[in-house]
């Protein structure tokens, strides 16, 4: 057994050495995993090889690698789909996925609060801020021009560079205090029935985190975002400032919240880069790539 093990960390270093020099190590698959599982992971191609490097480590993974429907960038959620159905077997579990019943199963805005815990590593650039997870009431990040210095500096280079493109835009929201957002959630329960489908609850909003911003087309409200012919440009360049879009279209039932396309988080440009190319949420990168 130590034979074959050994044989396949040479056939991973060899995969490894056409690799980028910066490309996270491959070793660190084999700390991971047994060598049935590594021998399901070199039939992989080189994307899902390097994909599968950035993440923790997943159990029942040689299960899922052995499955033809298998899709690795839909991992995080065939794991979230088996935590709803525990007593689904794998190949079911893949099969509704990929008929994307997870992303349409029924659930209301307010459903998501339930069991919500705090937000940990709050002062990280990806932390984790949903209605699973909350910010302290006396939580206030350290903020220049009402943002965090890294995310101030990358919206000020995003707004540079569109404007050399001749696209215009303009910064709406940025940060939120705990006291104000409780003052805005009061107010839409108020006009709105279904305050959850378009607020938080204090506490449970990322523009506390000082990492947001609400972007609209230059002299217009943030609505008029996706009919901007600047937009398509925006959507596909974010990531290399930083950005991410956080609540994309049709995965609410993993976000909690609706389709907001103006609403951009930032999180740095390597993690930004994973999320956008994977086309992931946030939750989904947290499920697979958090505390590696």
């Amino acid at each position: 057994m130590k034979y074959k093990h050994a044989v396949m960390m040479v056939v991973l270093t060899i995969i490894s050495s056409f690799y980028k020099p910066n490309t996270p190590a491959l070793p660190l698959i084999l700390e991971l995993y047994d060598t049935n599982t590594i021998q399901e992971i070199i039939k992989l191609d080189k994307q899902d090889i390097e994909l599968l490097s950035k993440m923790r480590y997943i159990p029942y993974l040689s299960l899922y690698l052995q499955d033809s429907n298998f899709q690795l960038k839909k991992l995080a959620r065939y794991i979230w789909w088996q935590n709803q159905y525990p007593y689904y077997d794998l190949y079911q579990i893949i099969i509704e996925v990929n008929q994307d019943k997870d992303l349409l199963l029924t659930k209301t805005y307010a459903d998501f609060y339930q069991g919500a815990k705090p937000a940990t590593n709050i002062n990280t650039i990806d932390v984790l801020v949903n209605k699973q997870h909350y910010l302290p009431s006396e939580y206030q990040p350290t903020l220049h021009n009402d943002l965090q210095q890294g995310c101030y500096n990358a919206i000020q280079e995003l707004l540079l560079v569109a404007k050399t493109n001749n696209y215009f835009f303009d910064v709406k929201s940025k940060y939120r205090s705990y006291d104000y957002q409780k003052w805005l959630y009061s107010y839409y329960q108020q006009i709105s029935d279904d305050a959850d489908r378009i607020s938080c609850k204090p506490g449970f909003s990322e523009h506390q985190t000082g990492l947001v911003v609400d972007i609209a087309p230059q002299g217009k409200e943030i609505n008029a975002i996706v009919d901007y012919e600047g937009y398509a440009w925006l959507a596909e360049n974010a990531h290399s400032f930083g950005f991410i879009l956080r609540y994309p279209e049709n995965k609410d039932m993993i976000t909690g919240i609706q389709y907001e396309p103006w609403h951009f988080r930032y999180v740095g440009k390597e993690i930004a880069t994973v999320i956008y190319k994977n086309q992931w949420t946030l939750e989904e990168y947290h499920e697979l790539c958090k505390d590696k």
